[in-house]
């Protein structure tokens, strides 16, 4: 029998006190048992961290690392790099502090992965508020399709909370830690490795919960809009070349799936 690979799950934490513990269930739950939780808390001001360092505690038979930052990034990024850099893992997966996963999301994406020799796993994902509207629903041979660095320029189709990736990758092609990348670094970074692999591996089923939370970034629409403008107008290929008069393009067909996706569909 084949030793399981280990997933490192990397999970950015600020002022989470309300969420935390139902993120961190998701993930003790999975049936892929073969994980290590790394918590990069980016100095929140909260009780979070309290109840992280209890949660460690209760379960001080799980593989549970607590990095406390110095200073607040006040994105992302940083602590999600920080984190990549302190895994163990072959494997990185990166979860927000205030979604939840399916039981079954690592196993099916581990065992697609393993099948297809892929190096990039997502899926699909659907938004919530409250617990209550969250429903594991019974998944045994979901559909998959391929994503490609054209696709991805047209549409952001990765939620970051799904994504499983090699560690290698991410070493090589980190968030970009600029403010002005700020709730869209993960785009940046998506598309930069998908411009140096054929595809990655999408399964068609909703094993990510979204939590919506009042006055989170992604929840300003204009917002989002203008710093996809800034993802594409400073893109630049391994070659040192941008993408030209057809930024343009692409900037308009961002626009348009996110309204039909984003706040029609309210999935991904």
């Amino acid at each position: 029998m084949s030793v399981k690979k280990l997933v490192s799950v990397v999970i950015p934490n600020y002022n989470s006190a309300s969420y935390i513990v139902n993120t961190l269930d998701s993930v003790l739950h999975q049936t892929y048992d073969a994980v290590e939780i790394i918590i990069i808390d980016d100095k929140s001001n909260d009780t979070s961290l309290d109840i992280i360092q209890d949660y460690i505690k209760t379960h001080c038979d799980a593989k549970i690392k607590l990095i406390c930052l110095e200073e607040n990034f006040g994105m992302p990024a940083a602590p999600r790099n920080i984190g990549v850099n302190h895994s163990s893992g072959d494997w990185i997966a990166f979860l927000d502090c205030d979604d939840i996963w399916h039981p079954l999301k690592l196993e099916l994406q581990m065992k697609i992965l393993m099948e297809k020799k892929g190096h990039f796993c997502s899926t699909r994902m659907v938004d919530f508020r409250s617990d209550s509207e969250i429903s594991f629903d019974e998944v045994s041979n979901p559909n998959v399709k391929n994503i490609t660095f054209k696709q991805q320029l047209l549409k952001n189709t990765i939620p970051t909370s799904s994504v499983l990736v090699k560690k290698d990758l991410m070493l090589k092609y980190k968030f970009n830690e600029s403010k002005e990348y700020a709730a869209r670094e993960d785009f940046d970074c998506w598309l930069k490795i998908h411009e140096n692999i054929d595809s990655s591996i999408k399964i068609n089923e909703s094993l990510l919960f979204y939590r919506l939370v009042n006055n989170q970034m992604s929840s300003s629409r204009l917002k989002m809009i203008l710093r996809n403008w800034i993802v594409l107008k400073n893109y630049r290929f391994n070659d040192g070349k941008g993408l030209g008069v057809i930024k343009y393009f692409y900037f308009t067909t961002q626009i348009l799936l996110a309204v039909y996706y984003r706040l029609l569909r309210k999935t991904l």
